[in-house]
Formats: structure tokens, sequence, C-alpha cells
């Protein structure tokens, strides 16, 4: 097709979440005159235009609206910039050598959209074909269910059973949310201690609902803070009135025998997990093995054990998989072709992948991870973006600040925690102080806990965890800039800081935080 002119370059991005979201965008900010180089088609197997995830467990607290953070921007917005915006469609197959993709619908069949058109569900058809000059691959993440939770005859993963859902879109939350309103909810049980289970767990308890968490790790957020400040929002959730179940594994979730359509009864726990100091957790109950083995009424059970990449499309495709479970890119995010391939371990100048699917490269570790973050795929999406219009970006090592409401908490994190350290064999010196932001005499102000982590040989920081009831987010993203910056204890416990008694303190609880780091260094 021609654009002012000249002939535009096909474009098709797979997924209309945060990343191929952002990628167009991106786009859009470059000006109509970036735009007319391309034919921009985005495919989506979800229905409507995009969606703020993150915000659908706080909707269920009653936080947001669900309807608000369901449609953040409809279909029409991406299609009055000339967007062929395609929804309810699924990309089943990429052919690499002939660079094209391929389309089933999910929805009725319907006739093929024009460019700067809304598709119709399934406006592609069954097994029909779409070339490009430039591919981008969002295709995002999907719950992790352990294989004893994958029930036979399920929906979905872990479906198998009416009650039973994962979190993970803004169907999983409207199903969630008709759920908890139902009279017959007495009992919630949440499988995982991660930000988004407890976010669900306190939608439950908010709701009236008898709540509890089962987790496999000693405290909660186990993957983001270390055990001393986990406790901290354990110790809160739990004067709510959150009942945790500490180092169990699931071992059944049972229905109520129904012959039509079962219902969920309740979750068996047992067989303890490895936990600090040995031991399991007290209470009665049948012994199974290791542990005891408990059975917990459930009227609604939601599955939160993690994310994992959706790569299923990209591995048919032949691309490389890394060890992380996401796509392999380099950091241009040019995806690569797997190894026993034709052109095997070559990077595809003409194929991008970003956001919760691929693998990026730790700041800290220099080792692969995942970076399962909006504001992740934000920055991905920039360098996609720019490197489509030959402006030529690079990824920057990641380091993933993250902040997360958790009741009253505020919870933030950058870098590596103790664990991670550990595992991959550096050791670190740790500085921890607990104090009020704000001067004595201020009425209302809060407290924060601060611990930094920093690497005992270079003395740099590499880690910060704070949990607090303000102040949180603008701190972890100056503590980023820190890492970035390669800051040491010893120059972060001597910066400079501003001060009124209304918004902060003569001496910084961050401040404080790195001079016990430095106590510890032997160092003044």
């Amino acid at each position: 097709m021609f654009k002012g002119g000249k002939m535009a370059k096909k474009l098709v991005i797979i997924g209309g979440g945060d990343a191929g979201t952002y990628t167009v965008e991106a786009l859009f900010k470059k000006g109509a005159e970036v735009l007319k180089q391309f034919e921009i088609t985005l495919v989506k197997k979800e229905k409507g235009g995009s969606a703020s995830i993150c915000a659908v467990p706080l909707a269920l607290q009653g936080v947001f609206n669900m309807k608000e953070v369901a449609e953040i921007d409809p279909p029409e917005t991406f299609v009055s910039h000339g967007i062929d915006y395609r929804t309810e469609t699924e990309a089943t197959g990429i052919n690499l050598e002939e660079s094209s993709v391929r389309l089933g619908s999910l929805g009725s069949p319907g006739s093929l959209g024009s460019p700067g058109s809304l598709g119709s569900p399934g406006s592609l058809g069954s097994g029909e074909e779409i070339k490009y000059d430039f591919l981008v691959i969002a295709t995002g993440r999907r719950p992790r269910v352990p294989d004893v939770l994958k029930i036979p005859g399920a929906e979905g993963e872990g479906r198998g059973l009416a009650g039973v859902y994962t979190m993970s879109t803004v169907e999983d939350g409207e199903k969630i949310e008709a759920a908890m309103n139902s009279p017959e909810a007495k009992n919630a049980v949440v499988l995982g201690g991660g930000t988004i289970g407890l976010q669900v767990a306190l939608a439950f308890l908010k709701k009236g609902l008898k709540t509890r968490v089962v987790v496999g790790h000693p405290t909660p957020l186990s993957s983001i803070l270390d055990p001393d400040m986990g406790s901290l929002v354990r110790a809160r959730l739990e004067k709510e009135g959150v009942e945790f179940i500490f180092g169990k594994q699931v071992k059944e979730i049972k229905g109520d025998g129904a012959k039509v359509k079962s219902k969920v009864k309740s979750v068996v726990v047992g067989g303890s997990e490895a936990r600090e100091g040995g031991g399991e957790r007290e209470g009665g109950g049948e012994r199974e093995g290791g542990g005891e083995r408990e059975e917990i009424p459930a009227d609604i059970v939601v599955i939160s054990r993690g994310m994992i990449p959706n790569t299923e499309l990209a591995e048919k495709a032949g691309l490389q998989i890394g060890e992380t479970g996401g796509i392999v890119t380099n950091q241009y995010l040019q995806v690569k072709r797997r190894q026993g391939q034709a052109e095997g371990g070559k990077y595809i100048k003409n194929v991008y992948a970003l956001g919760d699917c691929v693998e990026v490269v730790d700041a800290i570790t220099l080792r692969p991870r995942l970076s399962q973050l909006a504001s992740s795929a934000l920055v991905q999406a920039k360098v996609v973006a720019n490197n489509l219009t030959g402006v030529g970006y690079s990824l920057e090592p990641a380091l993933s600040p993250a902040v997360a409401t958790i009741s009253d908490f505020q919870v933030g994190t950058v870098g590596i925690t103790t664990e991670t350290a550990a595992r991959f064999g550096m050791k670190v010196v740790s500085g921890k102080k607990e104090k009020p932001t704000r001067a004595r005499f201020y009425q209302g102000r809060k407290t924060m806990a601060v611990k930094l982590l920093f690497d005992s040989y270079s003395e740099r920081l590499v880690g910060a965890q704070l949990v607090s009831e303000e102040m949180v987010a603008d701190r972890i993203d100056g503590l980023c800039n820190a890492i970035r910056k390669g800051v040491t204890a010893k120059e972060l416990s001597r910066m400079e800081k501003s001060f009124d008694p209304c918004v902060s303190l003569h001496r910084d609880v961050m401040v404080d935080a790195a001079e016990s780091a430095v106590e510890q260094f032997g160092k003044d």
C-alpha cells in the first residue's frame, strides 16, 4: 500500500497488552510523517482496547471501577491513527521464511478489515495469512499452574472446577468479582503470596470472606523482599484478618462431587516445603509423610503462583527460548533463530520481541532474567520503535524497579535480594533502618523501613527494599538511578538531602540505612 506517495512497510504486531500497545504509542509520538512509513496491523486475542491489568486486583478491592480499568483506550483510538486493529483474533503461526503470520478467528467470521479500520472478530478468518516487512512479538505471559492443580476437563489450566480462578486478565477479574459478590461465597483461598495474590486476598477480606493464603515460603513477597522486610507485610495483613499458611504444598483441590458441574469445596495442603529454621506449621490434622495434611474449606480459589512467558508461537516458529523460559533477544530486541535450524544462532533483523514474553539481562548479576513489568515494557517499546524507524537504540540491562500497594503499605524494590545474591555467589552487606519520614511534631507522620544491599567487594549499591505508607515510588526510582551510577555506601551516607518538617527529616531514613552498612564495612 502507498502512503504519502511511497510504499509503506507492513508492520504486524502480535499482542495488544502493554508491550504491543506501548510500541504503537511510541510510533504515534514520532508524528504523522513517521506513521506514513508503516501499514500497521495489531492482532490480539482479547476483545476491546487496551486495559490496565495491574489495576484489576485493586478494582476487586473497590479502589477503582472494573469498567474503567478494563478499557483505558478503546479500539477507535488506534483506528483513528490508521491502525488496522484486530480483536478476538489469534496468531496461530509465524513463517519466518515467507515473512508471514497465520491468523485464526476466536469470534464469528468476518470480512477483511481495511487499514485504518476496526476488524471484526476473526476478521481474517481461520487459516488466512498476512505478510509483514517487520514483525513485533508481544505475546505476554500466562499464569503458572502447578501440575497438581491442572484439573482434568478444565476450561483452562486449573479451572476444571467452578470457583477456581487465575488472575491474569480483565476477564479473570470480572469472573472473580462476580464470584466474591455471590451470597454463597464464605471462604476464599489464595494459592501464592506474591503481589497479585495478596491484593486479591485483601479484596476477599474487604468483602467479608474468611480469607486464607497458602505460601510455600516462610514470608510473603519472597521474590522481591528479604524475610525481615516481608514479615512487616505479613504482620500488617494478619492484623487485618488474613490467615497465612506457610511452608505447605498444595496437594489437591477438591470438588463437591456434583455430576454436571462440580464446584470447589476445599483445598488440601500438606508435606512442608523448605523453610527457615526447619519445623512445620502447628495445628491438628492428619499426618502425611513429612508434614501434616490439612483440608481448608473453600468457595473460591485463586491460583496465583507467578507468571510464565507465552512463547508457544515463538517456539513453533523456530526462535530461541532462553533458560528463563523467555524469548532470547539481543540489545536491539531482535529475536534469534534456534540452534540446529537453517541460520541457527543468528538474529533476525526485521523481527522483534518485547514485554513479558522475553528474557533480558539483569544489571547486577549479568544473567538472563524476566522483567514482567509494565514499566519494563514501556522502556522496551521505545527501543523497538526507534529501531523500526532506523534510529538505532539499545536496551540497557534491567534493574526492574517496582512498587505495589498492599493494604495501606507501599512496597518498593529494585535490584537484587539477599537470596538472589546467594544464588549467584555474591556476598553482600546490608544496612537497615526503620524510622518516621517527617518531623516528630508533624501530625499523621508515617514510618518507613529501608533495607539497602551493597556488594561486599566494590561497596556499590546493588539492591533496595522499602516498606511504608507513603513516599516509596520516588525513592525507589532514585535508588534505581543510584545503582545504575554505581553509588557506594559511603557516597549514599553522605548524600545531601532537602529538609522541611512537613515532608522530611534532617537525618533521612535512607541515609541512616547507608550509614549502617558503612559501619559494617569498617569506615567512618
